[in-house]
C-alpha cells in the first residue's frame, strides 16, 4: 500500500511513504477512532505531531511545581 503524505520542508510538494498493509489497516482503525477523515490526514497530524519542538521552558515547570506544592 503507498500513502501520500504531507512533506513538512516544503508545503507545495508531496512524498510517498510505502507502509505494510497491515500497518495501513491499523492506523486506518486509529483514524476513524480519532476522527480523521482520511489516513493521509491522520499520518501528517502524527508526524508534525513527533516532530514539534518539546523543550520546556525551566520557569513554567517550576511554577508548576510550586503550583502543586512540590517546591517553596
Amino acid at each position: 500500500m503507498q500513502l501520500q503524505v504531507f512533506r513538512l520542508t516544503d508545503a507545495n510538494k508531496d512524498t510517498s511513504v510505502n507502509v505494510s498493509a497491515a500497518l495501513a489497516t491499523k492506523a486506518e482503525e486509529k483514524m476513524k477512532q480519532k476522527g480523521f477523515t482520511t489516513l493521509e490526514s491522520y499520518v501528517a497530524h502524527l508526524l508534525r505531531k513527533d516532530t514539534e519542538d518539546h523543550t520546556l521552558d525551566e520557569a513554567a515547570v517550576k511554577e508548576r511545581l510550586r503550583s502543586l506544592g512540590y517546591l517553596d
